[in-house]
């Protein structure tokens, strides 16, 4: 299991930590705790003059990701692109949510909770997933969350999930998490169609 957490605007903070098991039987665990560095956290905004290298991580029921990103003074507005690693056959029905950063620490960051709360954006996904970043609407910045759901449910409308039965270890999905420039000409359409195929990237 593996959980990010965030500082929040308190200068001291008491962190409990509770670990149960359904298990009737004693169990041995370890707990390891590690800073992470701002350039691990904090996501930056790429574009053709200043490209930066999408951020690398591994998500799972048990391992969500968390970043932060704040828009820069002079932007309007950015494009969060989630892409996986995983070939076709290895893609499980995941969630990005977005949320308010000055929510921290009460982050929203379990299956159940995800897509709720005020300012909270959320999109399900299996290969590719983006969100409109405006600051009109997040003034503070924003907290990037992962997740690979326990069931397939969201992802398959037409089709059965490839997955039914597939062991909740092994659901498992490399990622990359990229913020890229988004100018307002870009994103406004005449319909909604043109605005959904204008917000995605070109690569």
């Amino acid at each position: 299991y593996r959980k990010v957490l965030c500082e929040g605007t308190l200068e001291n903070h008491t962190m409990r930590l509770f670990v149960s098991s359904r298990s009737s039987l004693p169990i041995n665990f370890k707990v390891r705790l590690e800073i992470i560095s701002k350039s691990d956290f904090e996501l930056q905004l790429s574009s053709a003059q200043n490209p930066v290298t999408a951020m690398d991580t591994r998500i799972s029921p048990t391992e969500m990701a968390l970043y932060q990103f704040v828009l820069p003074k002079d932007k309007e507005m950015a494009l969060l692109v989630v892409k996986s690693k995983s070939s076709e056959k290895d893609q499980f029905c995941s969630i990005l949510s977005i949320q308010p950063r000055m929510r921290c620490p009460e982050i929203h960051d379990q299956e159940r909770d995800m897509r709720s709360g005020n300012g909270t954006q959320f999109q399900t996904f299996l290969g590719t997933a983006a969100l409109v970043i405006e600051r009109s609407r997040y003034p503070e910045g924003i907290h990037v969350v992962l997740l690979v759901q326990e069931k397939d449910k969201g992802c398959y409308k037409k089709n059965d999930s490839p997955h039914i039965g597939f062991p909740e270890r092994k659901r498992t999905m490399n990622i990359t998490v990229q913020v890229q420039k988004l100018a307002a000409k870009e994103f406004l359409g005449e319909n909604i169609p043109s605005r959904i195929l204008m917000i995605f990237p070109k690569f």
